[in-house]
């Protein structure tokens, strides 16, 4: 079962890659590096396979539906809810009903993961056409879609895969927004089942669509806005019932962040970080950032560490040299960008744990990852276009 689990995958890779060609018109340079996109993945699905089994994880427990019991699920639809009892509510038939194993399991939410690297590897490759030159140095803006910390959780059967997927088609739907409201839809419905603080930020965005951008009657729009409304009410109260909060205040926050931290530091984890002894602008750091430098203890904390630093001198790089071309980055960019911020300052309330920390932004980082780089592409683009100028000046005087 699992050589053909596997060879069946490829398969069905294979034929994304020959749609692709044929409908997304890909080159020569956007099939090959699609197909090492792939490689790695399913290099670290295997990894992260081998990596559960030897010290275990949530994710094992969400295929054999018993991560969180608390409903006494006995039939499919009993264990239907949001977040874990969403994802084992899937996993029922295929693992319960069709008996399939766990590395069956792993493969195919990678494959579905992989989908969603698909639709965002459509975004940048957009990106690419449309506002860069067709030279080798752009096809920097792929290079985030290698990094191993998105592969690795998102390789396997977690949270982290299904919530990529429901980003890829969220952005894909809002760069596709004359008739991509089907992928925008199906995306933001999967990260709410999983995660309702993340549709919570996805629904903002929605907002400058419908008011700006959406090519409406009135009578549509007010109505469409009606329902934004009662839907961001809808998630508000459910956060506040998961938060066990009566109302958001800034002492209910700080109560529920105090009593959030002891409940990890309960797990007594090796990469524990006090942050109640961190300033703010340091809880941000350590969210994004650490482990950074030579701060690591493991072969995996090495590998977060390097990527980490990686991270760190593009984002640096591209807020330095590309700062003036901000305002101009894709629309999609701005709001992945911003949301994936927002994430990271819910994050320093929420979290104090370096490899949970690693798990929860590794759907997010790459799209701060892929503005820095975009901007830093303008800068040097910019850059050449000027000296170029400024070489045919001098050839037209006779300099």
């Amino acid at each position: 079962m699992s050589i053909f689990s596997l060879l069946l995958v490829n398969i069905l890779v294979f034929l994304m890659v020959i749609f692709a060609r044929k409908k997304q018109n890909f080159t020569n340079y956007e099939t090959f590096i699609f197909l090492g996109i792939w490689i790695v993945h399913l290099g670290a699905t295997l990894y992260f396979h081998f990596y559960i089994l030897n010290h275990g994880g949530d994710s094992s427990r969400y295929w054999s539906l018993t991560a969180d019991q608390s409903q006494a699920a006995t039939s499919w639809m009993q264990h239907f809810g949001f977040s874990t009892f969403f994802i084992q509510w899937l996993n029922y038939i295929p693992s319960k009903l069709l008996g399939l194993n766990y590395f069956t399991g792993n493969l195919i939410y990678s494959f579905l993961s992989f989908v969603g690297l698909g639709f965002v590897f459509l975004l940048v490759r957009d990106y690419r056409r449309k506002y860069m030159d067709s030279s080798h140095f752009s096809l920097l803006l792929f290079l985030p879609l290698f990094f191993p910390n998105l592969h690795f959780w998102t390789a396997g059967v977690s949270k982290e895969a299904l919530l990529f997927l429901g980003l890829g088609l969220y952005f894909r739907g809002i760069q596709k927004m004359e008739n991509g409201w089907g992928y925008f839809i199906l995306g933001f419905l999967l990260c709410l089942m999983i995660r309702p603080l993340i549709a919570f930020f996805l629904l903002l965005p929605l907002l400058y669509l419908l008011l700006l951008k959406l090519r409406a009657k009135l009578v549509w729009k007010s109505s469409f806005l009606v329902f934004l409304a009662v839907l961001f009410l809808l998630i508000l109260n459910r956060l506040k019932l998961m938060a066990g909060m009566e109302d958001i205040s800034f002492q209910n926050i700080q109560d529920f962040s105090h009593r959030q931290f002891d409940f990890l530091d309960a797990f007594g984890a090796n990469t524990r970080v006090d942050m109640l002894e961190l300033s703010w602008p340091e809880r941000l750091w350590t969210v994004i950032f650490r482990p950074v430098g030579l701060d690591f203890w493991s072969f995996d904390s090495f590998i977060v560490s390097m990527e980490n630093n990686l991270s760190f001198i593009i984002v640096v790089s591209g807020l330095i040299l590309g700062i003036r071309f901000l305002n101009k980055l894709p629309f999609e960019l701005k709001v992945a960008s911003l949301i994936s911020l927002g994430i990271f300052i819910i994050h320093t309330f929420v979290l104090n744990n370096l490899g949970l920390m690693a798990r929860m932004k590794s759907i997010w980082i790459p799209f701060i990852q892929m503005s820095a780089i975009w901007l830093f592409i303008m800068a040097i683009g910019k850059q050449r276009q000027v000296q170029k100028m400024k070489a045919e000046g001098r050839r037209d005087l006779g300099l």
